[in-house]
């Protein structure tokens, strides 16, 4: 059998493990909730000795290749048995945090349909509990103006023209996504009649004629 053994640590859910070979192999060490500036808060695995890593359910880690968590770094909500093939690479880890996992985000919260004439400058606010989002306006299933992903909870559409459109807004932290979706209607600007010269008067023709004697 050429399998490998179980991993000599299993982590609890509030922790992760580190191993110094791939596949859970190599001396190991369990690390609880923290931040660690070091391998030497890590006594048992030296600096640039990590290979893979088992994650607890409740937490989620991030593994940096410099001292006081800098330098490339990766995040990690799940096992890893090979690290060689991950941006933060084999044998390179040289601190790292272990923070407890949020609750996934709620839906975030928009405006009621609306309908405004064109013309209008059109700016949607929203609101919600993720680290950041990613809005879209769409017209006929067609997407046509984005927010790309921040914390910004505002987007500025402009002045757009006649039609229905529907906007959408997901968001986001580590623990997963939640969108939410609504409509609202630009109508057509009022047509107004061009105004007119008023008509000439017509002249008088009840003509006084005085005669003087």
């Amino acid at each position: 059998d050429c399998s490998n053994p179980p991993p000599a640590c299993i982590p609890d859910t509030d922790e992760i493990a580190l191993y110094t070979e791939t596949s859970y192999q190599g001396v190991c060490q369990t690390v609880g909730i923290g931040v660690y500036y070091g391998m030497i808060y890590v006594p048992d695995i030296d600096n640039d000795q990590v290979s893979s890593l088992l994650v607890g359910e409740d937490v989620y880690a991030i593994l940096y290749q410099d001292n006081n968590l800098k330098g490339n770094y990766e995040v990690f909500t799940a096992e890893d048995p090979d690290l060689g093939d991950n941006t933060v690479g084999d044998d390179t880890v040289s601190s790292l945090e272990v923070q407890l996992m949020p609750d996934a985000p709620t839906a975030p919260i928009l405006p009621a349909p609306f309908t405004e004439p064109e013309g209008s400058l059109i700016q949607i606010d929203w609101s919600g509990d993720a680290e950041e989002y990613y809005a879209k306006l769409l017209e006929d299933g067609q997407s046509i103006m984005i927010q790309d992903w921040s914390p910004e909870t505002s987007f500025i559409l402009g002045y757009l023209e006649d039609g229905d459109y529907t906007f959408n807004v997901t968001g986001r932290n580590i623990a997963g996504e939640a969108q939410n979706s609504m409509t609202f209607t630009i109508e057509p600007a009022p047509i107004t009649q061009p105004a007119t010269e008023m008509e000439a008067l017509p002249s008088s023709t009840n003509n006084t004629t005085v005669t003087l004697t």
